[in-house]
C-alpha cells in the first residue's frame, strides 16, 4: 500500500488540478486510516478543476465519508446545480436529506430521479423509504409493488414492501 500512496501522491504533484488524482489518493489514504491526509487530499479534490456532477458527488462521498456532512451536502447541492438531470447527484443529495430528516424534500428528489430514469431501483428504494418516512402508505405501496414486479430478486424490495404493509 505504501507505494500505491507514494504513486498517488506522485500523479498528485504531476496533475494537481485533476480531481479524480486527489480523489484516489484520498480514498487510499482513508483505507490506511490517515484521517488528517485523507482530509487534506479531499480539500485539494474540491478546489481542484471539477468538470462533472459525478464528481462533485465522489468529492461529497469522501466528505461524508470523513464524517463532514454539511460540506458533503454542499457538494450535493453543487452537483445538482452544475447538473440538473444528474440522478447520481439527485439520489445523493436526497439520502443526504433524508438522512436530516428532511423526507419531503428527499422525496421530491428521489420522484425527480424516478422521472429521468423510471428503471432505476435505487432511486425507487430511496422514494420508498422517504414516503414510509412521510407516512404516505398508499403511494409507498404502489412503488414497493412496483419495484417488486420489475425486480423480484431485489430482497430489498420485498422488505419495503413488508415495512409498508405493517404502517
Amino acid at each position: 500500500m505504501i507505494n500505491q500512496l507514494l504513486l498517488l501522491e506522485r500523479r498528485t504533484r504531476a496533475q494537481p488540478h485533476d480531481p479524480e488524482v486527489w480523489c484516489d489518493l484520498a480514498e487510499a489514504l482513508l483505507a490506511e486510516g490517515q484521517r488528517a491526509d485523507a482530509l487534506e487530499a479531499t480539500e485539494s479534490a474540491s478546489q481542484s478543476r471539477i468538470r462533472s456532477a459525478a464528481q462533485w458527488v465522489r468529492v461529497g462521498d469522501l466528505f461524508g465519508a470523513l464524517g463532514i456532512r454539511d460540506t458533503a451536502r454542499e457538494m450535493y447541492e453543487e452537483a445538482c446545480r452544475r447538473e440538473a438531470t444528474s440522478i447520481l447527484a439527485l439520489h445523493r443529495m436526497g439520502k443526504s436529506l433524508l438522512s436530516d430528516g428532511d423526507a419531503t424534500n428527499a422525496a421530491d428528489l428521489f420522484a425527480t430521479g424516478l422521472w429521468l430514469d423510471p428503471a432505476n431501483h435505487g432511486v425507487r428504494v430511496s422514494l420508498i423509504e422517504g414516503l414510509v418516512v412521510l407516512s404516505a402508505e398508499n403511494e409507498a405501496l404502489e412503488h414497493a409493488h412496483i419495484l417488486v414486479q420489475s425486480a423480484p430478486n431485489l430482497t430489498e424490495g420485498w422488505r419495503l414492501l413488508a415495512e409498508v404493509y405493517l404502517l
